[in-house]
């Protein structure tokens, strides 16, 4: 994610996602997003949406391409609605950047929930896709 002045953009960060295996380089990748920005980033005005607390406790890939994140509750503590889309969009967007996963099932503790965050603003009891989050163009405006 980059704030802008008006408006925030999911922006592709180039980094390597280490392993040989597609489990492998999705856990490091989505690892990454939780780690957050290195500094130069940072001072380009890159952030996280993901709270450093989080912990990915799973991650594996079925034959139809849908991937299963297991996060820790972490992963819904803080912000309000609009951070919590961004969050979900971050984690879909990288998931689905390798061409093998169409779409991520979201759980938390090993659990699939029904909403998103205590305020319950996005239903992610169903797979989640990029169309779920047209509102991010990834590189464009919000």
């Amino acid at each position: 994610m980059r704030a802008g002045p008006a408006r925030t953009e999911l922006v592709p960060v180039r980094r390597l996602a280490k392993g040989r295996k597609l489990e492998e380089r999705l856990k490091t990748a989505v690892e990454l997003v939780i780690s957050g920005p290195s500094d130069e980033e940072k001072k380009e005005g890159f952030y996280s949406a993901v709270p450093t607390e989080t912990k990915l406790l799973d991650c594996r890939v079925d034959r139809e391409g849908m991937v299963f994140l297991d996060f820790s509750e972490d992963v819904e503590k803080g912000g309000g609605t609009e951070e919590m889309e961004e969050r979900l969009a971050q984690i879909v967007f990288t998931a689905t950047q390798f061409s093998e996963i169409r779409c991520v099932q979201l759980l938390i503790n090993g659990k699939t929930v029904k909403y998103f965050s205590g305020e319950g603003i996005t239903e992610v009891e169903h797979p989640l896709t990029r169309a779920d989050f047209t509102q991010f163009n990834q590189g464009g405006s919000r």
